[in-house]
Order: structure tokens, then sequence, then C-alpha cells
């Protein structure tokens, strides 16, 4: 593993509707979101000093988030800060990172993705299901990734099957290695039930590691059309003159995610169980969820007086926030704005971006 060059590439995504108005278009819940002891961005950099010097860790991003990373990120290289012409998906965003370092790097170096909105306990165990993954990369030309354990149906997290054969996985076997058999994107209800009752179905970490040649190999077959379009971009990027025609060239990219622009369609994807609590945080109730309540259940953050209140979420800033006699509620004071609603129908906060950007109100 000594001899092994790898790098992590922090995957910085875009503005979160759901959780307006702790985030809006503009600044994500990657920089205004605290969980533990930092935002999103921040305890992610944090976990991942313990398996890559700051030398080999990389944010991608957008120009519009650029001083957001510099801010919460101070010891970043901005050399190290990556801008994406547009948001694409996270297969066109890998792809550019690959193809932006591909001349600095060799071309057996480990690229180790991870997404930024990711809750994480149980560090010392991450770190080993990571390492491991690196090593099986550093061995075998395939996508490796993390799955973890379902606690319950989730229907908005991918799921991956895998097989219980040692003879797919060797030596990694009993290391909690699997040989990957099907990819299922976000199931209905009844379909994540039925993955949980098979077995055999891992919740989909969205961490992938693969080494750099193979990544290449995998771009030139499953998203061919666009490699010319990174190669330009990346001959052009910092040209200051070029930025229209930069913009121009990555937007006629397709939306594609890893999942389903690679993962789905590679036939040798490798999965390493994790043993880690893990959170994709993507709602208001899976925030209640993983968060510190109260005796009544109530998620309390800021300057809040609460009376009688149960199963709540309420935040304010410094600003007091005093809230009497609600029950299964959110209600929301943030410098975007102030949400209320009951929780059952968090997800509806979409209608309100939708409002706002159908009648040209900003989201501020």
């Amino acid at each position: 593993m000594k001899n092994i060059k790898k790098i992590a590439v922090i995957m910085v995504g875009g503005g979160d509707s759901y959780f307006w108005p702790y985030s809006n278009a503009e600044k994500s819940k990657t920089f205004s979101m605290i969980h533990g002891k930092g935002t999103f961005l921040q305890n992610t950099y944090a976990r991942l000093l313990g398996l890559f010097p700051p030398d080999d860790i990389y944010i991608v991003t957008v120009k519009e988030s650029y001083a957001f990373v510099i801010e919460q990120v101070p010891d970043v290289d901005n050399s190290h800060i990556i801008l994406e012409p547009s948001r694409r998906g996270t297969a066109p965003c890998l792809s550019f990172v690959a193809f932006f370092l591909k001349d600095k790097l060799p071309e057996d170096t480990i690229i180790t993705a991870f997404p930024v909105d990711h809750v994480i306990a149980d560090l010392w165990s991450f770190q080993q299901s990571v390492s491991i993954a690196i090593e099986v990369a550093s061995k075998r030309d395939a996508i490796v990734t993390i799955g973890l354990k379902p606690s319950r149906a989730e229907t908005n997290y991918g799921y991956l099957q895998y097989s219980e054969s040692p003879n797919e996985v060797e030596e990694f076997f009993d290391r909690g290695v699997r040989k990957g058999i099907t990819f299922a994107e976000k199931p209905d209800i009844a379909t994540a039930q039925r993955f949980i009752e098979s077995g055999d179905f891992l919740w989909n970490s969205g961490i992938y590691v693969i080494n750099m040649k193979t990544f290449f190999a995998k771009v030139d077959k499953y998203l061919h059309e666009y490699s010319d379009i990174f190669e330009k971009v990346c001959a052009l990027y910092g040209k200051e003159d070029k930025q229209t025609e930069i913009e121009n060239l990555y937007k006629s990219i397709t939306r594609t995610s890893l999942d389903n622009g690679i993962l789905e369609k590679s036939q040798l994807v490798y999965i390493v169980k994790g043993e880690f609590e893990w959170t994709d945080l993507n709602n208001w109730d899976e925030f209640h969820r993983i968060s510190k309540k109260d005796a009544d259940n109530n998620l309390l953050n800021g300057n809040i007086i609460s009376i009688d209140n149960k199963n709540t979420i309420i935040s304010s800033g410094d600003k007091m926030l005093a809230v009497i006699g609600m029950e299964d509620v959110i209600i929301i004071n943030s410098e975007f704005g102030i949400l209320v609603c009951k929780r059952s129908e968090s997800e509806r906060v979409l209608e309100i971006i939708n409002y706002m950007k159908l009648n040209n109100i900003k989201q501020t």
C-alpha cells in the first residue's frame, strides 16, 4: 500500500432544494448545515486527512462555490480546487477531474471519489473500508464501491446486489469484499423491502475507487461521445477569453450519474461491505433521525425556547425563536427565509422552490 499513489476527490454538489431555507441555489447545505464539529465540507475534508495527506486531496466544485470552499477549508491549496464548468452529474464531474489530472499523475493512480453530504460514524471502520477498496482497485481493473447493510426500506438510496461466492474475490473475501451483481437506484418501497428481505443487497454509499487507467477505459467505453469535450475543456481551462467556449462545450454533456452512466453498465464491480454507520442526508426527516433530540424528540438548533413541543425540528440563528404546543412540524428560521410545514410534507419544499423559479423570486 505504501507504493500506491492515491488521491481523494471531494465532489461538492449544488443547491439542495429540499433543505430550503437552510440552503439555496447559491449556498448548498454543504456550506451552511452544521452536523458535528463543522459543515459537511469541513467534516468530509477532516475525515479524509486520516487517509490522505493534504497534497493528495482535491475538491471539485463550480465557480459560484469557490469562495465558500476557500472560506471553510483554508488549508487546501488553490491548485487543488478544480472548477467544473457547470454541474452535469457525478459521471462528467469525475471524468473532468481525471482528464484534468491525467498529465500530472501516474496512470495507475487510484482515484477515490467521495460525495460531500455524508454523515459517517466510526471513523476507524470507515478508513479501513476505504483502505481495502484502494488495495482492491490497485490489483483489479474494476470499479470498487462501499456498501452498507440496510437498516430499513429506504427509497432515497441506491442498492447493490452482491454474490457470496468466494471464488469471485479470492484473497479479499475474508476482508468483506464481494463481487457486485446488479445495481438499482432509488426503488419504490415494496421493492426496497424485497431487497432487504433477500439479504444480498446493500445500500450504495456513492463512494467509488478505481485506478486512473481503468477509469479512462470505462469513460471511453460508456461515455465515449464526451471524451473529446473533456480533452478540449481541460486544454482551455484557466483561459479567461475561452470561458464562453468552455461553458458551451460542457453544457452539451447530458447530465449523468456515475451510477447510471458507468456503474450499472460495468461487468466488473467489487463491493466492500462497510461496517460503519452511514447516512446520505437528503431530507429534513433524515436530518431529524440522525441528530440529537431532547426528551420529547425535538431537534432544537440555535436560540430556541421550546415549550410543550413534540417530534419537531425547530431551528434558528442568533435571533430568538419561541415555539409553544406544536407537534410533528418543521420550523426553520434562516438567513434565506422562514419555513413552516408538517414533517410528513417536508418534501413539498420543492414546490416552494419551483414557485419561486416560476415567479422570478430570488431564493434569499
